[in-house]
């Protein structure tokens, strides 16, 4: 499961489904993101480009804020 986490990209799901999949699969690698901005720097790390590149200026360091931004 750590490794699903790890390899985890956003690809043809919604917003939504990549972060339910996401906040899934963080339990097995809670290890990875014991910061807020380790969490937010994974979950961007994984969502596709178009979405991405937008938000990397604005350093949201809050993962709820961050999930607000994309959807």
């Amino acid at each position: 499961m750590q490794e699903a986490f790890i390899k985890l990209e956003q690809g043809r799901k919604t917003v939504m489904q990549y972060e339910a999949e996401f906040t899934a699969l963080a339990r097995y690698a809670y290890h990875l993101i014991l910061t807020a901005e380790e969490k937010c720097y994974r979950f961007l790390q994984g969502l596709n480009r178009e979405l991405r590149y937008p938000l990397v200026p604005l350093q949201i360091h809050e993962f709820s804020e961050l999930v607000e931004w994309v959807d």
